[in-house]
């Protein structure tokens, strides 16, 4: 029986949590978030990332090339 203390939803497999948050729609309004804020020139930028799926995502690379930002992914087990 579960505790009184367990969280909502602790029955989820634990393979079922980055999926829930690695989320391209979230990385998405981070990047926007920071281009209005920093307002750059355009072609100015290079987003460098991790080879994470919301990174690879078709959208968040479409929203990069329509921003004019140069896209760089590390390949495997070769961070920089």
């Amino acid at each position: 029986m579960p505790s009184s203390r367990s969280p909502a939803g602790s029955d989820l497999s634990a393979a079922a949590w980055p999926a829930r948050h690695l989320e391209a729609r979230l990385a998405i309004e981070a990047l926007d978030m920071a281009i209005d804020a920093r307002n750059p020139a355009p072609e100015a930028l290079i987003h460098h990332s991790d080879r994470g799926v919301q990174y690879a995502s078709i959208d968040y690379r479409r929203r990069l090339e329509t921003r004019g930002i140069a896209i760089s992914i590390s390949r495997v087990a070769k961070p920089l």
